[in-house]
């Protein structure tokens, strides 16, 4: 693995009669996903003028790592119990630091 760090910034906006269900899904999948091999962070938040827009900031050591992540069964698992329960689709930023001011877009699974 290279030492390019990945960064992700999503904003889910979630269907108020998902709500729950949607933290459940990502809290099912935290443990597993912190225990990867490259997983350096993983937050989820809710934005406090809105609870149905969830937050989710995550930090990978490489791309191969995030590869890893998106591969595994917990995180399939996330984004299918996803499917039909949002308000629209998410806003993301996913880029690689390479430098201090040198960035490339990494396009998601679900966009």
């Amino acid at each position: 693995m290279d030492n390019q760090k990945v960064y992700l910034l999503a904003e889910l906006t979630v269907l108020p009669e998902f709500l729950d269900e949607v933290k459940a899904v990502f809290k099912e999948a935290l443990i597993p996903a912190l225990q990867e091999p490259g997983c350096e962070a993983l937050f989820e938040t809710s934005r406090e003028d809105n609870p149905h827009k969830l937050i989710v900031f995550e930090i990978f050591s490489s791309a191969e790592a995030h590869k890893f992540h998106l591969e595994q069964d917990h995180t399939k698992r996330m984004f299918s119990a996803l499917e039909g329960k949002l308000a629209e689709a998410p806003i993301d930023e996913l880029f690689v630091r390479r430098t201090m001011t040198e960035r490339r877009e990494i396009p998601l699974p679900f966009t």
